[in-house]
């Protein structure tokens, strides 16, 4: 029941108000896999943060960056709370993803510019298989008549 009230924004007391949910999305729509950035822009001083993708929690950073790696239509939901309460915004069907044309030359570009934003723990990976993914791109696909 207490998180019920929590979650419908009532105020816990102590004088402290519950924040405002809102955010923003860096783009709404894309190919994936799909990179995006979600903004908060909460008011109120809140001190957590739940992010929920179609009803999953998926993060609880204040402004997460979650890659799509499937195509459909999401639904995004942010809570944002603090001592006095919580509040949330939900913004329905709010993200796009889209499957890449077939083909395979898309394929692997989509797959390069994916990993230009990938991160490691260990510092040069993400760089190596870049650098093998652009010299996949330059390869040029064999015509007919040409020898093996």
């Amino acid at each position: 029941m207490f998180l019920n009230l929590l979650w419908e924004g009532s105020s816990g007391g102590g004088g402290v108000s519950a924040p405002t949910a809102a955010f923003h999305a860096n783009t709404v729509s894309g190919v994936y896999p799909a990179y995006i950035s979600f903004i908060n822009d909460s008011t109120g001083a809140p001190t957590s943060y739940e992010w929920y993708v179609n009803g999953n929690l998926v993060s609880v950073d204040a402004n997460p960056s979650l890659t799509f790696l499937a195509a459909g239509v999401f639904t995004v939901r942010l809570v944002a709370a603090n001592s006095g309460g919580s509040d949330d915004e939900i913004k329905t069907d709010y993200i796009t993803i889209t499957a890449p044309p077939t083909g395979t030359g898309y394929a692997i570009q989509s797959r390069a510019r994916a990993m230009q934003g990938m991160r490691s723990t260990r510092r040069g990976v993400g760089k190596r298989v870049l650098t093998v993914m652009r010299r996949v791109l330059t390869v040029t696909p064999k015509k007919d008549g040409d020898e093996t």
